[in-house]
C-alpha cells in the first residue's frame, strides 16, 4: 500500500526533526526543499525562510546582513561570492564562530541530480574542549593533543556524513520517493498503522532497534 502524500511528508518532518544536527536541502536552482526544526531554531530563522522555495540568495543575505559571517566590507559581493560558492556544487567543510560565540561546522554534500545537502554541526563544546587542551599542554604530550583533536574531528565527520550521505538518496523530482528515503536514512523505526492495526508502511530500521524482528512486516 502506498502512503498518501501528506503522510510521507509528515514522517519525514519528524524523522528529520529526531536528528540533532541541523540539515537543509536545495534543489539545483538553489532552492528550499525542505529542512528540519534544528535548522530554524540554530540559525533563528523567520518562518518565511524555512519554507519551501526560498531562495539560496535571500537566505545568505539575511544572514550576511545580520552578521552572521563576522563584519564584511561589501555585503554584496559576500553574499555573491557565497552564491557563486554553491552554484559550482562541490563537496565543502569550514568551520566558524557565529555572532553568539558559538562555533558551528558546515559541511556541504552536493546531490547527483543537482542542489545540496548542508548539514550544520554546533561543535561549541568540542572546540571548548580543544582550547583546554591547549592551555594544558606543558602538562600534556603534543602526540595526545593531536590525538584527542583528531578523534574529535573524526567523530563530527563520521556523523555528518552518515546523516547527508543518507540524504544524498533522496529524489529531489519526485516527492514521494524523496520522502520515503528520508525516513529511510532515520536511526529510529518510523511506521504507519492504519485502523485495523496493521502494517502499511516501514522504514528498514526495525531489525536494528529490535534485534531479530522480521525484515518484511507490510500487512
Amino acid at each position: 500500500m502506498t502512503l498518501p502524500e501528506d503522510a510521507i511528508n509528515r514522517l519525514t518532518r519528524t524523522g528529520l526533526n529526531l536528528i540533532q544536527q541541523a540539515i537543509s536541502i536545495f534543489d539545483s536552482d538553489l532552492r528550499l526543499v525542505v529542512c528540519n526544526k534544528r535548522y530554524q531554531e540554530m540559525f533563528d530563522f523567520p518562518d518565511e525562510f524555512v519554507r519551501s522555495g526560498v531562495e539560496f540568495e535571500r537566505t545568505i543575505r539575511f544572514l550576511v546582513n545580520r552578521g552572521e559571517y563576522g563584519p564584511v566590507d561589501t555585503p554584496e559581493e559576500a553574499i555573491q561570492q557565497r552564491v557563486r560558492a554553491a552554484r559550482a556544487f562541490v563537496p565543502h567543510y569550514m568551520e566558524r564562530m557565529r555572532p553568539n560565540g558559538r562555533w558551528v561546522s558546515v559541511e556541504g554534500f552536493p546531490l547527483p541530480e543537482g542542489g545540496w545537502v548542508t548539514v550544520y554541526t554546533d561543535i561549541t563544546e568540542v572546540r571548548s574542549q580543544q582550547m583546554m587542551l591547549r592551555a594544558r599542554s606543558a602538562e600534556l604530550s603534543e602526540e595526545l593533543l593531536s590525538h584527542s583533536e583528531r578523534l574529535s574531528e573524526a567523530n563530527r565527520a563520521l556523523s555528518a556524513a552518515i546523516t547527508a550521505l543518507e540524504a544524498t538518496k533522496i529524489q529531489l523530482t519526485e516527492s514521494e520517493a524523496r520522502m520515503r528515503l528520508t525516513t529511510e536514512m532515520m536511526p529510529a523505526h518510523i511506521a504507519h498503522v492504519d485502523r485495523d492495526l496493521r502494517y502499511t508502511y516501514t522504514n528498514p530500521r526495525l531489525s536494528s532497534v529490535i534485534p531479530g524482528s522480521p525484515s518484511q512486516i507490510i500487512g
